[in-house]
């Protein structure tokens, strides 16, 4: 194939940049993950609502109730935040956010390390898994 062959698209990519290009790839990836994590955010929060309505249900503990929908709220708070705000802005709420609770900050940050190692290595799990397999019946071999 000769150079002359190569169609628009190509050559207006290859006169952009590299460093504008991978800007853009970055955006583009940073956009995916924030839309996944408000999905994830955003379905914490429901369940955690539906926690609260259980516990203040069984007439117990109305003050853990509380707790729960607050966080909740925070959740579906976060959900929005993710959708609705660009790299640069998340950046600068979560730098901000350090900054005035750097305890929180980090607590946060080694509980999401822990939950992302954990789905990586469900993930991991699953794919190595023979098609057609499950997880039922395994570790209950002695009961």
């Amino acid at each position: 194939m000769d150079s002359g062959s190569h169609s628009s698209g190509e050559a207006a990519r290859n006169d952009v940049p590299i460093t504008e290009r991978v800007a853009g790839d970055v955006r583009e990836q940073v956009h995916a993950q924030s839309s996944r994590a408000a999905d994830s955010a955003q379905h914490a929060a429901d369940a955690a609502r539906q926690a609260a309505d259980r516990l203040r249900g069984q007439g117990q503990d109305a003050w853990m109730a509380g707790l729960v929908e607050q966080g909740a709220d925070r959740l579906a708070d976060l959900a929005r935040t993710l959708r609705n705000s660009d790299a640069r802005t998340m950046l600068v709420q979560v730098e901000d956010f350090a900054r005035r609770q750097p305890v929180l900050f980090a607590g946060a940050a080694a509980a999401l390390g822990f939950a992302l190692t954990r789905a990586a290595g469900m993930t991991a799990t699953a794919a190595t898994r023979p098609a057609g397999t499950s997880q039922e019946g395994i570790g209950h071999e002695y009961r």
